[in-house]
């Protein structure tokens, strides 16, 4: 007789991964990952940045609010970002400032003088800069093995060397291949 599960998950990335992890408590999960370990494709190339500018107004209230619970896990470390402009681009830096500003997102518009101070050998051109003190680097890994050991720890079943290839309606339910 073939297994059955509530649930199944094509990919055991960050995605299928976490989605695993909310879904297992409440539901036999099936966690379905093509190559021999879960998250060597996009997982493993993921930009590791936190930042709460990211994706900008429309996206940035999910980036604030992921930003507590990556710290108190320990995910993330203190990094620091800055965005250039070059000389004629002012009024733009300075309508990125306002905009993240009156979001709560801290950010100082820096002069030439305050970027060549933390880029040496900064090439002419350049004339202000963005500088998001609160950006930091996300341990994606680390994310990731969060949610794979809480998916195993709910009763996922994590399926490594399993391609689904197929997926067909079978009476009541699915029959996968």
């Amino acid at each position: 007789m073939a297994e059955k599960y509530d649930i199944a998950i094509a990919g055991a990335g960050m995605a299928g991964a976490s989605l695993a992890a909310c879904l297992a408590p409440s539901a036999r999960v099936l966690l379905l990952e093509a190559e021999e370990q879960p998250g060597y494709h996009a997982t493993g190339r993921s930009a590791a940045f936190w930042t709460e500018s990211y994706g900008g107004p429309g996206v940035q209230p999910l980036t604030t609010a992921s930003g507590a619970w990556l710290q108190d896990n320990g995910f993330l470390k203190a990094r620091g970002a800055l965005t250039l402009a070059k000389a004629g681009q002012e009024a733009e830096a300075e309508a990125f400032a306002q905009r993240y500003r009156a979001l709560g997102v801290a950010v100082d518009l820096f002069d030439r003088a305050e970027i060549e101070a933390r880029v040496p050998g900064l090439r002419q051109g350049w004339a202000v800069g963005a500088y998001e003190p609160e950006c930091r680097d996300i341990d994606v890994a680390g994310v990731h093995q969060h949610y794979l050991a809480a998916a195993r720890k709910s009763g996922a079943e994590l399926w490594s060397s399993a391609r689904l290839v197929s997926a067909a309606l079978h009476g009541s339910g699915w029959r996968l291949g």
